[in-house]
């Protein structure tokens, strides 16, 4: 099958899996994954066979309502190739956190605890099939690839579910990707992708992109990362110093004192600050930089990993030395596949006022196609000299400083 679909191609997937059986064993997976996602409108990837639910149901003699939330599924097509009895089954159904399963007066009925929580958190199986496919052919995840999967998800994707194992199933690192687009960094993934090909080129020629020109949707995402994120924008204390102090609540527990109650200062607050809302007077500007970088894979892990020379260096460092508090060599992954390509960030800045800033930035990996997993030793010298300059920098675990330009 994977020979004859055209979406693939199985020189460019990479797995952490060793080799023979345990290699077999995992085009097998790619191969059984693939017959699934063929259809996608007909033959939900994560859904287990309707005939489970109903035999299980004929055999303790009840009639059947099923409607099986995303994670609950998800562990049952774990064990596709296990017999489950009903009882079983049921039980895999109701140990989860986001099913229930009722038996009563002769109906079994399988339910989602919050119906409204499942329906916006369900992922397009459409998009999905999309996104694996486009993974598929490119050997990588995308910036670009995942920013366009999430226009078609109302909410921040729920951990657990299928999309992010299938991801890193077809290339290992991109399951990390995915999840950190599509949770920590959802927002500000979606409205990257909600750009439309003009005003993109316009910020990346150096350009700002004026507040009353993005869509409704857009405006929204905007106003989630300004009062719903955690950090919030940055605002700047006004030159004048006529602050009026907000009380600060600082409470304890076992390891230490911790403060609540936002900005110290009602001028910082953004609640406050931004009262009306997201100005339509701001702008959004943009600044790419891309840098050398390995991707790095090892045998004894399915997961792969992306670092620059410096970074490489510190880890290097870092996981040899077993004198640091807390450090166990057994702790660290031992990389021995490095591929070169590029990490690029985007800085993205949402100008709020002339003293409120929104600031994110977003990674892409850049792996040329014709590139292949080598050694360390056959990496470029010119990145292995800054590797080892890192590495011999690191002292009593500090990190070396930043060169100066």
């Amino acid at each position: 099958l994977l020979l004859e679909d055209d979406c693939i191609q199985p020189k460019r997937v990479h797995s952490g899996f060793g080799q023979g059986d345990r290699r077999a064993s995992w085009w097998g997976r790619i191969a059984a994954l693939f017959r699934t996602w063929g259809r996608p409108d007909s033959a939900d990837p994560a859904g287990p066979k309707p005939s489970a639910f109903l035999g299980a149901a004929d055999e303790q003699k009840s009639n059947l309502i099923a409607i099986v939330p995303d994670y609950a599924a998800t562990q049952l097509a774990s064990r596709v190739h296990q017999t489950l009895s009903p009882t079983q089954l049921f039980q895999i159904v109701s140990s989860t956190l986001d099913s229930e399963v009722i038996s009563k007066d002769g109906w079994t009925i399988v339910r989602p605890l919050d119906p409204i929580q499942t329906r916006l958190t369900r992922p397009s199986r459409i998009a999905a099939s999309n996104l694996i496919q486009t993974i598929a052919k490119e050997g990588r995840l995308g910036l670009d690839s995942l920013a366009y999967y999430l226009q078609s998800q109302n909410a921040k994707y729920i951990s657990g579910g299928f999309v992010d194992r299938y991801c890193g199933l077809i290339v290992s690192e991109s399951r990390s990707r995915f999840l950190k687009g599509a949770q920590q960094d959802f927002e500000l993934t979606k409205l990257w992708g909600s750009l439309d090909p003009l005003r993109r080129r316009q910020l990346l020629d150096g350009g700002k992109l004026e507040m009353r020109l993005l869509g409704p949707n857009q405006r929204n995402l905007i106003h989630t990362l300004v009062f719903d994120s955690h950090g919030g924008p940055n605002v700047e204390a006004p030159e004048s110093g006529g602050n009026v102090n907000r009380t600060v609540r600082a409470f304890s527990s076992g390891e230490g004192f911790f403060f609540g109650g936002g900005s110290e200062y009602l001028s910082e607050e953004r609640t406050e600050y931004l009262s009306g809302g997201i100005p339509a007077t701001g702008y959004i500007e943009h600044e790419m930089d891309d840098e050398d970088a390995v991707m790095a894979n090892s045998p004894t892990s399915e997961e792969s990993k992306l670092f620059t020379a410096r970074e490489l260096g510190i880890y290097r460092s870092v996981s040899a030395n077993t004198n640091l508090p807390g450090n166990s060599r057994g702790g660290f992954t031992a990389y021995e596949g490095f591929k070169m390509g590029k990490r690029v960030t985007y800085s993205i800045t949402v100008q709020l006022t002339d003293r409120a800033s929104l600031n994110g930035n977003l990674m892409d990996a850049l792996m040329p196609p014709g590139n292949s997993y080598v050694p360390y030793d056959q990496l470029p010298a010119d990145f292995r000299k800054t590797v080892e300059e890192s590495s011999g920098q690191m002292k009593f675990g500090e990190p070396p400083p930043t060169p100066r330009s």
